[in-house]
């Protein structure tokens, strides 16, 4: 009988430890600090860098793979609103499209497929797409003119701070893709 009784309180236990998630271990007693130990020095807490929410705390790291990550869709939807969209065309993707193909067709060669975050933040009413590897055929996207962006000092500002924390994003990520994509939009952010 006390077996049982024994095994049913620590079956009990363990339940009851499973369903909250963790196990608690006690907490070590501490003994009051002698009366000659000085007051603890406190330090200041590190300043907030530019651009972070306000709340958060980060501290500059010269490193740009430590930024603050932001998810994507928070970033598109905060420079979509700034995009000029006179002159914008519609495309439909057909099998083999990128994004990075779709804006080297409408906005040149070389570098300028890193405009695919501009593509992406026009098209949010349109499409709920934030990861430029997520299209599909049948999807529409609006491509904003780049010239009328750039022309604009207030909307070339905006697609400057669009590309550079989407570089930041990728930043924080591993793997040779994200990086190519971080380098990618860094040249093309410092081109502005």
């Amino acid at each position: 009988m006390k077996y049982l009784l024994l095994g049913m309180l620590i079956c009990g236990f363990v339940l009851s430890c499973k369903s909250a998630g963790t196990v608690s271990t006690p907490e070590p007693v501490q003994s009051p600090a002698p009366a000659s130990t000085p007051d603890p020095v406190s330090t200041p807490a590190p300043a907030a860098v530019p651009g972070s929410t306000p709340g958060s705390v980060s501290t500059f790291s010269p490193n740009p793979r430590q930024v603050e990550e932001k998810p994507l869709d928070q970033i598109y939807e905060q420079h979509e609103p700034s995009i000029i969209l006179i002159g914008a065309k519609e495309y439909t993707v057909i099998k083999g499209d990128t994004l990075s193909k779709i804006a080297r067709k409408y906005y040149g060669a070389g570098d300028n497929g890193y405009y695919f975050p501009l593509i992406i933040a026009a098209s949010k009413l349109n499409v709920d797409i934030v990861d430029p590897d997520e299209i599909e055929v049948g999807m529409k996207f609006v491509i904003p003119d780049l010239q009328e962006n750039l022309n604009d000092p207030g909307a070339r500002s905006n697609l400057k701070n669009l590309l550079k924390e989407i570089a930041a994003f990728y930043s924080n990520k591993s793997g040779r893709q994200s990086m190519r994509l971080h380098d990618g939009l860094t040249r093309l952010y410092n081109a502005l």
